[in-house]
C-alpha cells in the first residue's frame, strides 16, 4: 500500500469533491458538476488502485497473468482475453481494481443526475464505495466477482423498475458477467429478485416507474424488498471468491505443491 499520508489525503479529497457536486447540483452549474464528477472518479480510481496493491488476490492474479496465464480459471474465459490489457496497465490488476471501483462510483453519480438529485450524487457514491457490504469487492481487491456483479447492474435496474429496460445493453452485459466469474448464477438470481418481489412479473419486463413512485406502492412489499436486497448483498459479498485469501494461504499452498 502507498504511504499513509498520501492515502489519507486522497480519502479526504473525496468528501470535498462530494461537496463540490452538492454545490454544483444545487446551483444548476452543469459543467462544474461534470468536471467535479470526473475528478471524483479519478481520485476513486487512484485511491483503490494504491489501496489494493499487494493484497492477496491482486498479487496472485498479477503472477498468473505474467507468468502462467494458462492457470487462469478456465470457467472464467473473459480473463484470458483481458491478459494483454492487464499486462499493459501500470500496477496491473490493482489498476483494474481501481477502474472497477470508479465504475461502481459512476453508477450512483449517473443515476442521481438522471433522477434530478445531482446534489446528492457524491454522498451516495461514497456510501456505496465504502459500504461494509461491498468490502470484499472493493476494499479487499476481489476484482473478478466485483466485475461480474457490476455487469448485472443494468439487469437489476430493469428488474427493479428503476429504469426502462434496454435489451441490447442488458443482454451484452449479462453475457460478459457470465464469462467473468463462477458465482454468476447466484448474482443473476439476486439481480432478478426485485422483479419477483414486485408482484407484477408477467413474463415481460416490469413496468417502469420512477424511484419516488415506488415509495408509495405498498409499504409492506417495500420493506420485504429492502430486507431481501440487504440479505442478498450481504450473502453475495461473503461468497468465497478466491482460492487464496491471505499471504499465509499462499505459502501453505506452495509448500503443499512442493510435496
Amino acid at each position: 500500500m502507498a504511504a499513509p499520508s498520501l492515502m489519507l489525503g486522497l480519502w479526504l479529497l473525496l468528501p470535498l469533491l462530494a461537496l463540490v457536486l452538492t454545490w454544483a447540483g444545487r446551483t444548476g452549474r452543469q459543467r462544474s458538476w461534470w468536471i467535479g464528477a470526473s475528478l471524483f472518479l479519478l481520485v476513486v480510481a487512484v485511491f483503490f488502485t494504491l489501496a489494493s496493491w499487494g493484497t492477496s488476490d491482486v498479487t496472485k492474479l498479477n503472477h498468473l497473468f505474467a507468468a502462467v496465464p494458462q492457470r487462469l480459471p478456465p470457467a472464467e474465459p473473459l480473463w484470458p482475453l483481458l491478459t494483454p490489457l492487464v499486462l499493459a496497465l501500470p500496477y496491473r490488476m490493482a489498476a483494474l481494481q481501481g477502474l472497477l471501483a470508479a465504475a461502481y462510483g459512476a453508477v450512483p453519480l449517473l443515476l442521481a443526475h438522471r433522477w434530478g438529485l445531482a446534489s446528492w450524487a457524491g454522498w451516495w457514491a461514497l456510501l456505496i464505495l465504502f459500504s461494509p457490504l461491498l468490502r470484499s469487492f472493493l476494499q479487499n481487491g476481489i476484482t473478478r466477482q466485483g466485475l461480474a456483479v457490476l455487469l448485472l447492474v443494468p439487469l437489476w435496474l430493469a428488474s427493479s423498475g428503476l429504469l426502462p429496460p434496454r435489451r441490447g445493453l442488458i443482454g451484452a452485459s449479462t453475457l460478459l458477467s457470465a464469462l467473468s466469474h463462477t458465482t454468476f448464477p447466484i448474482s443473476l438470481l439476486a439481480a432478478l429478485l426485485p422483479a419477483a418481489l414486485r408482484g407484477d412479473w408477467t413474463g415481460r419486463w416490469p413496468r417502469w416507474r420512477a424511484p419516488w413512485q415506488l415509495a408509495g406502492a405498498g409499504r409492506g412489499i417495500g420493506w420485504v424488498r429492502l430486507v431481501f436486497g440487504v440479505v442478498a448483498l450481504a450473502l453475495r459479498s461473503e461468497e468465497h471468491t478466491s482460492e487464496l485469501q491471505s499471504h499465509s494461504d499462499l505459502v501453505c499452498r506452495l509448500l503443499l505443491e512442493k510435496k
